[in-house]
């Protein structure tokens, strides 16, 4: 939540609690393929329609994860 609200503008309470994203250092340990790209999405998605976000807010979020998402993709498989 608070990596969101900062990455949208909130308070920087993230970057005092975590230090900066530094999102493929974070995920690296983890393998991260097409699969699990996905569901990840599917998953924050589903979070995302839960909360009734408007149309052109959930498109919005879903261009900004997906973009996220793939980025941390580190092992092939799964296409």
């Amino acid at each position: 939540r608070s990596f969101l609200l900062y990455r949208f503008g909130g308070p920087p309470d993230y970057l005092h609690e975590r230090g900066h994203p530094r999102l493929r250092q974070r995920h690296a340990p983890f393998a991260v393929d097409r699969a699990a790209r996905d569901r990840w999405m599917e998953l924050m998605l589903a979070s995302v329609d839960e909360q009734a976000v408007a149309a052109e807010h959930r498109r919005y979020l879903e261009r900004f994860l997906g973009d996220i998402a793939t980025f941390l993709i580190n092992r092939r498989g799964s296409a």
